[in-house]
């Protein structure tokens, strides 16, 4: 695995958005999270409807899109 070196002085921007992100990661559930998560769930099951996937080969699928 390539790890790139410790750089000598952190963009401020950069550690901004690490703040933000960790705070959102590591907070509860919010009404926006949730939206987003029933957007992605919505958004695959009409991929699998439109594609043809019949219900029991949707793991496969998903096997498939994450591993090719």
């Amino acid at each position: 695995m390539f790890w790139f070196p410790e750089p000598k002085k952190v963009n401020e921007s950069v550690i901004k958005f690490l703040d933000f992100e960790k705070n959102y990661l590591t907070n509860g559930w919010t009404v926006d999270k949730i939206f987003v998560l029933l957007a992605i769930l919505l958004f695959l099951s009409f991929y699998f409807i439109q594609s043809g996937i019949e219900i029991g080969n949707i793991y496969y699928s998903l096997l498939y899109l994450v591993l090719y």
